[in-house]
C-alpha cells in the first residue's frame, strides 16, 4: 500500500520539530504524529517553517 502523501508512523515516537515563529524560533516535541498535526493546527498562521529533524523511519 503506497500513500501519495507523507505518512507518519502510528507509533509512540519522539518527533523533534523546529518551528520558526516570526522572529522567534523554538522547538516543540511531540510523541505521536497526531500531536504533530495538532501542534501545526494550533497556530497555522504563525508557523512559517516546520521541519522534522528526528523521526522513526522503518523502525
Amino acid at each position: 500500500t503506497n500513500a501519495p502523501a507523507v505518512q507518519y508512523p502510528a507509533i509512540s515516537v519522539e518527533w523533534e520539530v523546529t518551528v520558526s515563529h516570526a522572529r522567534t524560533a523554538f522547538k516543540c516535541q511531540v510523541t505521536t504524529a497526531e500531536s504533530l498535526a495538532v501542534s501545526l493546527m494550533q497556530e497555522p498562521a504563525d508557523i512559517w517553517e516546520c521541519r522534522v529533524a528526528k523521526g522513526s523511519e522503518g523502525r
